[in-house]
């Protein structure tokens, strides 16, 4: 087998090869993105996933497109509780009931550069890294070999708070963060 797509940024490295080889649980992968609007992002992101069934034929790829197919866009919404997002393109990594959403924002670092009219106040969005594979394998490890962590708070000489969400010196959203990301319960310890 050859690489012959025109994004060189597909070739897997050989860790992520190796967990895609050691995945025996079965999981499905939504492409819930405007296909259109993110055309080169959901490019490399479908590129990337294709490469990922060709390892591993039980991780099963489908793409919703919420601008061409509203209903199944509202399905895949209701079967996953997401009702409430800010975010309209992401893709869901669902592995035995549990689930990952990887939005759009973490998939890619941009850079802003002056368009081609040469105006000096006209700025065009680029894309300067696709960081897809790493995320796409961290998400499908943890959900294939689900750890939880925890997490102590240390409290009684002045520490920050994790509960406090309204005091500027609490670590409430800190806290927040480390549940969604990683998965890890805290305490106060």
């Amino acid at each position: 087998r050859f690489q012959w797509s025109g994004h060189s940024k597909m070739v897997m490295s050989p860790q992520t090869v190796r967990v895609l080889q050691s995945l025996t649980n079965q999981v499905k992968i939504t492409v819930f993105f405007d296909a259109r609007a993110e055309a080169e992002l959901y490019s490399l992101t479908a590129a990337l996933l294709k490469e990922y069934n060709y390892v591993n034929p039980g991780i099963a790829a489908k793409t919703v497109d919420p601008a061409r197919h509203p209903t199944d866009a509202e399905l895949v919404l209701a079967a996953y509780k997401l009702t409430a997002l800010k975010d309209k393109n992401f893709v869901i990594f669902d592995c035995d009931g549990r689930t990952k959403i990887i939005y759009q924002n973490e998939l890619a670092d941009y850079r802003r550069e002056l368009s081609e009219g040469g105006q000096a106040r006209e700025f065009k969005r680029s894309m300067a890294g696709f960081k897809g594979e790493v995320l796409f394998t961290t998400a499908l490890l943890n959900l294939a070999h689900p750890r939880q962590y925890k997490i102590c708070f240390l409290q009684g000489h002045g520490e920050h708070d994790p509960e406090q969400d309204n005091n500027p010196h609490g670590y409430a959203k800190f806290a927040a963060v480390l549940k969604e990301k990683t998965n890890a319960q805290w305490e106060k310890l």
